[in-house]
């Protein structure tokens, strides 16, 4: 089996369905697909069922937080490559897994894969640019996670999400596997359309302080890890900043030239265009 694609819930009753439309919708098949919730109350298991039919595995467990939840869907994966997919999120078309399979055998099945996602919740929808120079890595995050197709012998052999983390555990994970000299392949891909509702997204400063005791933890030298978090910080507040009094224009411009993972403006053909160049 090429790929499992695992889906984290709890309490996720208004996105549930359409994530796993958008899993279930796909035209390449080789995959399973695995929901993980921690034991919700509302009716995101009933959703999941009735809409997963006999395709989904669900498994109701509880868990001590979404790293936790993300170890336990991995650990019970088949499949070579694995995708945490949230719960709010879904791919961006129909043909995402397929090109994907392609783009893994033209490149000879490289260890971790990511591609670009769209924000297209937004005002002004955008696609944020994975950044293919992984060693931005060591400033922040610029990988998009939702996009990531890692490599199942990868999480074997350099561990698992750190359930210390509660807002940046993914950030810990991919730093961690850059600096075990695991290689990273960016894909020129539209690969999901995220939601708004992540966990580090609702609490950016508390996710920015996080990133630096993880930088810390692995030994990236203080003053370069406090310039990272201070540069972040201030990148922040002017942003805020600057949408607050109506300058949009100027973000936009630092989005596209400055940020570590550009951001361009959506439109749904040249996505379609990126799509099918790379999948030719």
């Amino acid at each position: 089996m090429l790929f499992t694609i695992v889906t984290v819930t709890l309490n996720s009753e208004t996105t549930i369905a359409k994530a796993i439309e958008s899993v279930l919708g796909q035209t390449f098949h080789d995959y399973e697909y695995i929901v993980q919730d921690g034991a919700s109350t509302d009716s995101t298991i009933e959703i999941a069922k009735r809409v997963g039919k006999e395709r989904v595995n669900i498994f109701i467990e509880k868990d001590m937080g979404i790293s936790h939840a993300f170890n336990k869907g991995i650990l019970k994966s088949q499949g070579e490559y694995i995708l945490l997919l949230s719960s709010d999120d879904m791919f961006y078309d129909s043909g995402v897994l397929g090109k994907v399979a392609k783009f893994i055998q033209s490149e000879g099945r490289p260890s971790i894969l990511h591609g670009d996602t769209v924000h297209d919740y937004l005002a002004r929808p955008k696609i944020v640019s994975g950044n293919p120079d992984i060693r931005y890595l060591r400033k922040g995050m610029m990988v998009n996670h939702s996009t990531c197709f890692i490599r199942r012998d990868i999480y074997q052999r350099h561990g698992l999400f750190n359930l210390s983390y509660k807002l940046a555990m993914d950030y810990e994970l991919l730093l961690r596997f850059y600096l075990a000299k695991t290689e990273f392949t960016y894909m020129p891909l539209v690969v999901t359309r995220a939601g708004m509702d992540g966990v580090s997204s609702k609490n950016i400063f508390a996710s920015l302080r996080e990133v630096y005791k993880i930088q810390r933890a692995h030994k990236i030298p203080q003053p370069v890890a406090l310039s990272n978090y201070l540069r972040s910080t201030i990148r922040l507040f002017c942003r805020r900043g600057l949408t607050r009094i109506g300058l949009n224009v100027l973000v936009r411009i630092y989005q596209k030239r400055l940020s570590i993972n550009k951001k361009i403006p959506f439109r749904s053909k040249s996505c379609s265009d990126k799509i099918e160049t790379m999948g030719s």
